[in-house]
């Protein structure tokens, strides 16, 4: 009888550690699901970056050609001013 209690007793303690053993992977699972979200979310980030680079590389040329004419023409103007000023 001691020994079929015995038999019981380490059947209930394999019982526990299968619960333990579930109890683990289940809350590896919510980890890895966690995870997976914020890599999800990480590559939709990344994604819209490279859009926006790439957009940023279509217009750059066309915004350098605008700054330069501006610019050109601030300082054609501030020109202008100066020689007028000399010329009263």
């Amino acid at each position: 009888m001691g020994e079929q209690m015995s038999v019981t007793e380490k059947l209930a303690h394999r019982q526990e550690q299968v619960e333990q053993a579930r109890d683990q992977v289940s809350q590896l699972q919510e980890a890895l699901d966690r995870t997976d979200s914020v890599l999800a979310h990480a590559d939709d980030a990344l994604a819209g970056a490279q859009e926006v680079a790439a957009q940023t590389r279509r217009l750059a040329p066309g915004i350098a050609v605008v700054v330069a004419i501006a610019v050109g023409a601030t300082v054609a103007i501030v020109i202008v001013r100066r020689r007028r000023r000399r010329q009263d």
